[in-house]
């Protein structure tokens, strides 16, 4: 009950300020996320603003063996990004996730027993920032930087036995005003093991209206001496103010390591000065 009061108390002050916001900040861009697209965005939070972006998952794996049949769900419940404008150039960001995962098993024997598993815990605390590092010029991309660590600070299934982080770079062209090209390259560590993952990620974005985008994405990771994680995913943003944007997304695996299927709904604020 407490936890309850608690978010309506933050929640309502905080609808207040994202409504009354688009009176007094007009000259502050509309709100540009990192969600629902895996393709981090090389633009900043504007200096002394607060954005908020949560989002709930819902990934699905068939495993078969020789012995078994498995079906796997991973709920994110939700997984939520501070992010925090120190200047216009460099932001500060913290997010973690409340997972619970879902497994039936059942084996391929003449008794067909089923196996039921599920537990629930928070992921690592990242902490990381973003750095601005160049605006676009003609067939140059507009680049950020992504620095960032894991830490795990719970004792639960879903924490890691090493640190984890990442390096990223976040490229962004401008094709027509209503079409660009957002890329990421880099390297991350999962906190699973010490080896190195590399990731990429290719986004087409388009926008639809004023208040529609929509996104087609490419994306993967590649580990050495594993098998590779290549996905597809779409989507779409709804801008109800400049300060307030939902969105809903899915995606497919099209690798062996992949999971079958993966859907997001989730929505964004940011706190005006």
């Amino acid at each position: 009950m407490l936890i309850k009061k608690a978010f309506f108390n933050f929640l309502f002050p905080a609808v207040f300020l994202i409504l009354s916001g688009d009176l007094f900040s007009q000259k502050v861009p509309e709100i540009e996320t990192d969600r629902p697209d895996q393709a981090e965005s090389p633009l900043n939070v504007p200096a002394g603003f607060i954005q908020v972006e949560m989002g709930s998952n819902l990934e699905n794996e068939n495993i078969s063996s020789t012995t078994e049949d498995e079906n796997v769900k991973i709920f994110t419940i939700p997984g939520v990004l501070i992010r925090y404008g120190i200047t216009d150039n460099i932001e500060l960001r913290l997010g973690s996730e409340f997972l619970n995962e879902k497994s039936r098993a059942k084996l391929k024997s003449i008794t067909q027993t089923e196996t039921d598993f599920s537990t629930y815990g928070i992921t690592p605390i990242e902490v990381g920032a973003k750095i601005h590092l160049m605006d676009e010029d003609k067939s140059a991309p507009e680049t950020a930087l992504l620095l960032g660590i894991s830490l795990p600070l719970f004792n639960n299934s879903f924490d890691n036995p090493h640190l984890g982080g990442e390096i990223v770079l976040a490229m962004t062209n401008t094709v027509t005003k209503n079409f660009g090209i957002s890329y990421n390259l880099g390297t991350v560590w999962d906190g699973n093991s010490t080896k190195p993952i590399g990731l990429y990620a290719l986004s087409l974005g388009f926008e639809l209206s004023k208040k529609i985008s929509a996104f087609a994405e490419s994306f993967g990771y590649v580990t050495k001496n594993e098998k590779p994680d290549h996905r597809l995913d779409a989507g779409f943003t709804y801008l109800f103010t400049r300060n307030l944007q939902a969105d809903i997304s899915g995606g497919l695996g099209i690798s062996s390591r992949s999971p079958d299927y993966f859907i997001s709904i989730g929505f964004s604020f940011r706190l005006p000065r």
